[in-house]
């Protein structure tokens, strides 16, 4: 049974929207998937570049997020700052796209896709004004 998501996960993007990603199996999941992508990523990186890339990690690691999450600033546990729960986040494979609320959910994802053609998209928080 893990088999499966773990699958999705390794393979596909997948949006996030009205969860609190608290659930240990996805959070497990999302790391395995995200480090796998990370590690061969800087592999590659290596080869290509003889062995002679130091910058090969953080650039692997900035190249393997695949999956985004749509939180709104009010929701989740407040005692976490914004850069925190990023952080966190990263760590997952995770980009956070913040939003001021759900009611404009059509319009962060309209933006979402608009910015995730931008050659930076990824490396960079993803605000959303709705």
């Amino acid at each position: 049974m893990n088999h499966t998501p773990q699958s999705y996960l390794q393979r596909l993007n997948v949006l996030f929207i009205g969860t609190s990603l608290d659930d240990p199996n996805i959070r497990r999941w999302l790391y395995t998937s995200f480090r796998e992508r990370a590690d061969q990523r800087a592999k590659y990186l290596q080869e290509f570049y003889c062995r002679n890339y130091p910058d090969a990690t953080y650039e692997a690691k900035l190249e393997s997020v695949r999956h985004f999450w749509l939180r709104t600033r009010k929701e989740g546990d407040e005692k976490l700052p914004i850069a925190e729960v990023e952080s966190i986040m990263e760590n997952l494979g995770v980009q956070v796209v913040w939003c001021d609320h759900y009611n404009g959910v059509q319009g962060c994802i309209r933006e979402l896709a608009k910015k995730g053609r931008e050659c930076d998209f990824g490396r960079r928080s993803v605000p959303c004004s709705d």
